[in-house]
């Protein structure tokens, strides 16, 4: 063979390559998570911050539903748990004690934007929370 054809069936290999990586990465499904959480110790309370906020950025995708888990532990105390949609909408509120841990996983419609998880806590609270959200 000659270098001329050497090299046009070198380019066309490599313009398939790059074709078909292209079509993989976008026939792969569109996957998102985030989450946000953190240890709450009630040595360190003060009354002007008795409520802590979590915000959680949920990007534009091609998804239709968005899986939200919600977890809080404590050692001593209560808390008032809060979740609010990007729109401000109250999607989810609950009133959590030390007795028993809160989980709970709800599903809702996919919606870009900032999610925010309120927790109401008071000189008592002592434990964990996190909040996780998955788009599929």
């Amino acid at each position: 063979m000659t270098s001329k054809k050497w090299i046009s069936i070198s380019v066309i290999a490599l313009i398939l390559i790059v074709a078909i990586g292209v079509w993989y990465a976008n026939s792969r499904p569109d996957t998102f998570i985030k989450e946000a959480g953190g240890n709450i110790y009630a040595d360190d309370y003060e009354e002007k911050f008795n409520e802590i906020e979590s915000k959680v950025e949920v990007t534009p995708k091609k998804l239709t539903d968005l899986v939200i888990k919600s977890y809080v532990d404590l050692d001593q105390g209560s808390l008032k748990y809060e979740l609010y949609d990007p729109n401000g909408a109250l999607v989810e509120s609950e009133q959590i004690t030390q007795d028993k841990s809160y989980s709970k996983e709800i599903t809702v419609k996919y919606t870009p934007g900032i999610w925010v998880a309120k927790y109401y806590i008071n000189s008592k609270t002592n434990g964990s929370y996190n909040v996780t959200l998955t788009g599929q």
